[in-house]
């Protein structure tokens, strides 16, 4: 009899406290840690629906923030909601219930990924938009004396970390966010341009010399949005991408790089990406210039890494002292 009381008590409470998520969405957020509440997703699924389908930029963007992959609130404002997201998305987005439960560890999804957003943050990792922001002349590519330079040369922090711990050791480099984030700053005040040895044995190089990273440039694929470059070794296939974003002025390149003794010929925003063949793949946006240093070497070297896009975009605008239509929004 007290289990059938138990029960029935418990079965209460649920009905209580959710209206529109099951039992098993409760179960599955137990099985995921409880990181995030079914009826609470449940609920800002439906604020984005809505937000879409009434265009409301002002509600939508309090889900998005530098780290979505999502156009500029600026640019949708400027262009106009409507050339930046498609009506078939839209109702493809907003036709059916949100879900009460992530899809594994992606997060959540609206409109068969039209949308995703994280369930902890309660922020959209990515919306579906067209492409609207100008884009440099030569896109994808990053064009140097007539010849597309090779992904191989865009260095990025590791996943792992360890190539820019090595430095960290070896120079005592206390600040680690700010190396990380700031290395343009670094080169030839704290940590040399040239390669090092590693504590594993091989030599390695955050700057990359564009005579030894640009070997084999022809085996380079250009496609529509993306230059590819395909290694294979006895371990198998990695496929390495990038895709030029922004333009970045030849004065603040130099200042991304202050202690560097040499010229910045040309410098953008990038997109750089890896993936060794299976479900996930690495994307890192950094500032990067190619310098043409005293002695006549030219090195392509990261100055500047951003969370995303957004990040870097903005970055660069501010610099440049444009102003932000979203400003009056916010009013």
């Amino acid at each position: 009899m007290k289990f059938l009381i138990y029960i029935i008590v418990n079965l209460f409470i649920f009905s209580a406290v959710s209206k529109n998520c099951s039992k098993e969405d409760y179960e599955t957020a137990e099985f995921w840690k409880n990181y995030y509440d079914p009826e609470e997703v449940y609920k800002v699924g439906l604020e984005i629906q809505k937000a879409l389908k009434n265009k409301d930029i002002k509600k939508l963007y309090s889900f998005i923030d530098e780290n979505s992959k999502a156009p500029r609130k600026e640019k949708v404002i400027e262009i106009g909601f409507d050339k930046v997201f498609d009506e078939k998305i839209i109702e493809s987005v907003t036709k059916e219930k949100p879900s009460c439960s992530p899809v594994g560890w992606r997060g959540f999804m609206l409109g068969n990924g039209g949308v995703w957003f994280n369930g902890e943050t309660l922020k959209i990792i990515s919306i579906w938009h067209n492409e609207i922001e100008e884009l440099p002349q030569d896109f994808p590519k990053w064009v140097h004396n007539k010849l597309t330079i090779s992904p191989r040369c865009f260095s990025v922090l590791w996943v792992s970390s360890d190539n820019y711990e090595e430095y960290e050791e070896q120079y005592k480099i206390e600040n680690k966010t700010d190396f990380r984030n700031n290395v343009g700053k670094y080169f030839e005040n704290v940590i040399p341009i040239e390669e090092i040895n590693s504590s594993w044995g091989k030599k390695i190089s955050l700057a990359k010399s564009i005579v030894e990273c640009n070997k084999n440039s022809k085996n380079l694929l250009i496609k529509n949005d993306y230059v590819e470059l395909i290694n294979e070794n006895e371990w198998g296939k990695t496929f390495l991408y990038y895709k030029t974003l922004k333009k970045v002025s030849k004065n603040k390149c130099t200042d991304l790089a202050p202690y560097l003794k040499g010229t910045c010929n040309s410098s953008y925003l990038v997109n750089v990406s890896e993936n060794s063949g299976g479900t996930y793949t690495s994307s890192d946006y950094y500032i990067y210039g190619l310098f043409t240093l005293n002695d006549s070497s030219e090195y392509l070297i990261p100055l500047k890494k951003f969370k995303s896009d957004t990040e870097g975009r903005n970055y660069i605008d501010n610099y440049e002292g444009k102003k932000s239509p979203a400003q009056d929004l916010e009013n």
